[in-house]
């Protein structure tokens, strides 16, 4: 599948595996399900950096710690409708309250309209089902010139822009 990570298109180098899938070579990410039944089994791969973590809004985020969340290289967020924000408050939570560092990735069905705000809130990569999908979204990372809030990532709001003038 096409991707966009840190605002290039780029080669998607992992699988995502279904929970009765057999384990296979190279980069795979694995629900939350198969991760808290398989561990043992999985924690070579995360230790080796070949095993990144899908959750989608109904995973609680909050039985993981930030020290588990570190280990993986990747944390891929479900959006199971375009409707269900749940995983904008996930990537943010991962961001700015865990301190997680690494790739953030959006995978199901989110739509071009919300790349700006998910790249607000953390997401730095996104995958599309086609390339030509992939191609329109990379315009949407710069729909807006100007940030009324401040993001988790780094890009200063309009107070802060004016020099915070009128505070």
């Amino acid at each position: 599948m096409p991707l966009i990570k840190d605002g290039q298109l780029t080669a998607n180098d992992w699988q995502h595996l279904e929970d009765d899938a057999p384990l296979s070579a190279g980069n795979i990410s694995v629900s939350y399900t198969r991760w808290l039944a398989e561990q043992d089994q999985l924690l070579p791969r995360l230790k080796d950096g070949q095993l990144a973590l899908r959750l989608n809004g109904n995973n609680p985020l909050e039985e993981l710690s930030a020290e588990t969340c570190a280990k993986f290289p990747m944390i891929a967020l479900e959006f199971p409708a375009f409707v269900d924000g749940r995983c904008f408050s996930y990537a943010r939570t991962l961001r700015d309250t865990y301190g997680y560092k690494g790739e953030i990735r959006a995978v199901g069905n989110f739509i071009r309209d919300q790349l700006y705000f998910l790249s607000r809130v953390g997401f730095n990569a996104y995958e599309f089902a086609t390339e030509a999908e992939a191609q329109q979204a990379m315009q949407a990372l710069d729909d807006f010139s100007v940030n009324y809030q401040l993001g988790s990532d780094g890009k200063p709001a309009v107070r802060q822009q004016l020099g915070n003038k009128n505070s």
